[in-house]
């Protein structure tokens, strides 16, 4: 069983509710590591793998690098064969780091294509063709720059993802991504060692190796990350030399809901395929739910977008008590709808709470909402054995009373005149940067908490003052998840 598809419009997730992710401080100069010679009197290698040598020398020559994704994953022959990755066996006298890499490149048909504007060198497969073009991202604004940044074995998608936060840049997808190609090209494991560079010069490199383009939008924040045609192309015929063609039809490795999960991210208005799963949303996994959320956004259907949101919500924890996941950690399908869940949110939050009778809406939808389990339903994960209906209804039971009990909560305030007008106030506080205008001042904000403090203690319910009183003052209030209360 193929994993769920994670194709969704990213939201970055320091935007409202959560912090920009956090790297390496700065060191002091008398801490860091020392600069070793600049020539090496002698350099052995003993059955050492060929990257490995890479990354070891081009970590004695201070050199920021990032293989090609030809030389990354199980080595292949120059004819794309599988093959054993090469160890060196090499002694060399008097040679530089950066003299010794690049000899060591060259007897194994490699090259490096420096680039100033990020640099961060490629390497690559002796004659591929690279244009060194300057990436927009790179000047976009002045940074600091970071000492170290370190990204080990994480998909690219989450890469992208960190990086953007910490170049203040809200990434979204760009919906004509095909299933094929994300998951070919944004399900890579990435793993890369940088020093002294910015978090845009990092997000440009990375962009850069993976064939991949940014177009900023006019407010120079939203930025929509797409495919290069030639990328595309090459993925196509990869996939199309690796994929064995059994020619039968319904092979276990098809998941049932793929042809759909195509149809609402490939579209560019998947109407049809929305209407679908609108018609029987409690038929579909909670992948769909959410892929389908995100589909509802893009056609400004707020209403349904927050129905989808929360009824994925509950159909997750349904489906994970029914049908355990083999996977663990990184592995688990449940980190991919955590995501899902956590940058879905952070894009509808904001436009949801604005309208408090929408938001009535919304909740009476989920409070009728109830999944069921078709015969040939799949979740889209692997799971080791189906379980106990009964025991997942009891599950899911409980998320979905704590949900519902929290969107009435949340109804309720916002249908009072007094906290929503403070909880737009808090809202533009939060959301708005420092130098515009139309900012409230800190004085404003911390009366709008009050306000919204008292009219909560009065309903004697918990809505966002609690929140914000409990550390989320320098963030926006999110749509309520399972287990904030």
């Amino acid at each position: 069983m193929k994993t769920v598809r994670v194709r969704f419009l990213v939201a970055a997730l320091f935007v409202i509710g959560f912090a920009a992710p956090s790297w390496p401080a700065s060191q002091p100069a008398n801490l860091r590591e020392k600069p070793l010679p600049d020539e090496i009197p002698r350099s052995e290698m003993t059955k050492v793998p060929l990257r490995d040598a890479i990354r070891n020398l081009a970590r004695q020559a201070e050199l920021n690098y990032i293989l090609d994704p030809a030389l990354s994953g199980p080595w292949r022959s120059r004819d794309g064969k599988l093959v054993d990755e090469p160890k060196l066996i090499v002694q060399w006298r008097s040679l530089t780091a950066h003299e010794a890499i690049k000899k060591l490149l060259k007897d194994y048909h490699l090259e490096m294509v420096e680039n100033p504007a990020t640099s961060v060198a490629r390497i690559i497969p002796a004659g591929k063709r690279v244009e060194r073009k300057p990436a927009d991202v790179v000047a976009s604004h002045a940074e600091e720059r970071m000492p170290l940044v370190v990204i080990d074995d994480l998909s690219l998608l989450a890469a992208i993802t960190r990086l953007s936060g910490q170049a203040h840049l809200i990434p979204t997808l760009d919906a004509q991504i095909s299933a094929v190609c994300f998951e070919a090209v944004f399900e890579q494991t990435v793993s890369f060692r940088w020093q002294n560079i910015t978090a845009s010069q990092a997000l440009a490199a990375l962009l850069d190796n993976y064939g991949l383009v940014l177009k900023l939008g006019p407010d120079g924040k939203s930025a929509r990350i797409c495919l290069e045609p030639e990328t595309e192309v090459e993925v196509q015929k990869i996939v199309a030399a690796r994929t064995p063609h059994s020619g039968v039809s319904g092979s276990p490795q098809t998941w049932p809901e793929e042809d759909l999960c195509h149809q609402l991210t490939s579209e560019a208005k998947p109407i049809r395929a929305l209407t679908r799963v609108l018609k029987t949303p409690e038929e579909f996994s909670a992948g769909i739910l959410y892929i389908s959320c995100s589909a509802a956004l893009r056609l400004d259907r707020l209403e349904d977008a927050g129905f989808l949101y929360y009824a994925a919500h509950i159909r997750s924890e349904f489906d994970k008590a029914l049908f355990p996941p083999v996977g663990r950690g990184g592995d688990s399908p449940l980190v991919t709808l955590g995501v899902l869940q956590a940058q879905l949110g952070s894009r509808l939050s904001p436009a949801l709470m604005a309208k408090p009778q929408l938001f009535a809406r919304v909740s009476a939808r989920v409070k009728s909402w109830k999944p069921r389990v078709l015969p040939g339903f799949e979740p889209g994960w692997d799971y080791s054995k189906k379980g106990n209906v009964k025991q997942a209804e009891g599950v899911m039971a409980d998320t979905r009373q704590e949900i519902v009990s929290q969107l009435g909560d949340l109804s309720a305030l916002l249908q009072n005149p007094a906290y929503f007008a403070a909880f737009k106030t808090a809202q533009d506080y939060n959301l708005r940067v420092p130098d515009e205008s139309h900012r409230p001042t800190k004085e404003a904000y911390e009366s709008a908490c009050q306000v919204m403090e008292q009219v909560e203690k009065e309903k004697q319910v918990v809505g966002f003052a609690a929140a914000i009183k409990g550390g989320m003052a320098a963030s926006d209030p999110q749509l309520p998840q399972p287990g904030q209360r």
